[in-house]
């Protein structure tokens, strides 16, 4: 089975993003702030660390500094 995944850089700014699949997105480098889709609470998230978006779902992104990604897609 191939795994498929995309790698991008975000330049800062406020972003909505939404996704079918799961996905787990890891930030590679750089700094932003995220809220998932029924919650009020922003999560600061740094380098090396990976969030979990749920299927059929959305996210809020506030992105601090030029940050490196990579998005995992989950069946």
């Amino acid at each position: 089975m191939m795994e498929q995944k995309t790698l991008g850089i975000m330049l800062p700014g406020t972003y909505n993003f939404g996704t079918d699949k799961a996905e787990d997105m890891e930030i590679l480098a750089g700094h932003l702030k995220v809220k998932l889709a029924g919650s009020d609470e922003w999560m600061d998230i740094i380098a090396s660390t990976t969030f979990h978006v749920a299927a059929h779902s959305s996210f809020d992104l506030e992105v601090l500094t030029p940050t490196d990604y990579c998005c995992s897609y989950l069946d």
